[in-house]
């Protein structure tokens, strides 16, 4: 990531804090920034020395923007890799359900890459993969439970 242009205005020493950045992803240490003080916790907004963009600090723990989960994967076509990002984005976000539905699609595109057909259902594109040997005997229970009881919460909340 880019490197934010330009200087923060009234900048306040603080502590030094490390944490990984919610913007660049690379684990940092700060101690400029700003803090609201409410006895007995502080919350702050510290800038990232790396990429310049400010992340807030909600009680001491909570981050936001939070760090996505897992890590870029290399040499993977550019639709993939954009939308494991958007999984990785939302976990950060809190939105796990939509992280799920992303890694739904990633697996639908490559049962389709590996030779299923265009609109099957998510079960079928499961069975092909298992199937043709890409997936281990054991991991198709975790591909196939969580996602139905979603569905069925979700229906049953419609």
């Amino acid at each position: 990531m880019a490197r934010l242009p330009g200087s923060w205005e009234n900048i306040q020493g603080l502590p030094a804090t490390a944490y990984i950045c919610g913007f660049c992803g690379l684990n940092v240490s700060s101690e400029r920034g700003w803090q609201v003080n409410h006895n007995p916790v502080f919350n702050r907004i510290r800038i990232c020395p790396d990429c310049n963009r400010p992340s807030f600090f909600e009680a001491g723990d909570k981050q936001i923007p939070g760090v996505a989960y897992g890590r870029p994967v290399p040499n993977v076509p550019a639709d993939l890799a954009t939308l494991y990002d958007e999984a990785r984005k939302s976990t950060a976000a809190g939105a796990h359900t939509a992280a799920v539905l992303a890694c739904r699609k990633i697996l639908m595109h490559i049962a389709v890459d590996h030779g299923a057909k265009p609109g099957m259902s998510f079960i079928e594109y499961v069975e092909h993969l298992v199937n043709n040997g890409f997936v281990p005997p054991k991991g198709k229970a975790g591909l196939t439970t969580s996602g139905r009881k979603e569905t069925k919460r979700t229906t049953k909340s419609s």
